[in-house]
């Protein structure tokens, strides 16, 4: 079994998306760079990839998520939004817009009891 963990932030706007988790990444960038993360320079840009996070509309994480080559390979997949660590509501909004947009359109569903992938999505 192969697990991975993904940081993704959906919301209705990408502006909204960004603003939330800049807010958020800037305030861990620091201690993930103590940590040994590389963090190749201080634009938001820079940030999210450096932590492989993934944020914005459903459309930005299905693209975004469709370029990462270990997806394919996984059974199990836990999305977070931590590090960005945004307000309860648009946590539990996120969350809506990952099951009911983004895992269906990346072929991810959980039938009753039937699941070669399984995705758990956590804070």
């Amino acid at each position: 079994m192969r697990q991975y963990a993904r940081s993704l932030f959906v919301a209705d706007s990408r502006e909204e998306a960004l603003r939330l988790a800049e807010k958020g990444l800037r305030r861990v960038v620091a201690d993930f760079a103590a940590k040994g993360h590389v963090i190749p320079g201080d634009t938001l840009v820079d940030i999210i990839a450096a932590l492989d996070t993934h944020v914005g509309t459903p459309q930005d994480v299905i693209e975004s998520l469709s370029r990462d080559t270990t997806l394919p390979r996984v059974t199990d997949l836990v999305f977070q939004v931590h590090s960005i660590d945004p307000p309860h509501e648009y946590i539990l909004r996120s969350i809506e817009l990952i099951a009911s947009e983004v895992a269906p359109a990346l072929g991810w569903q959980n039938p009753a009891g039937k699941s070669e992938k399984r995705v758990a999505l956590v804070r």
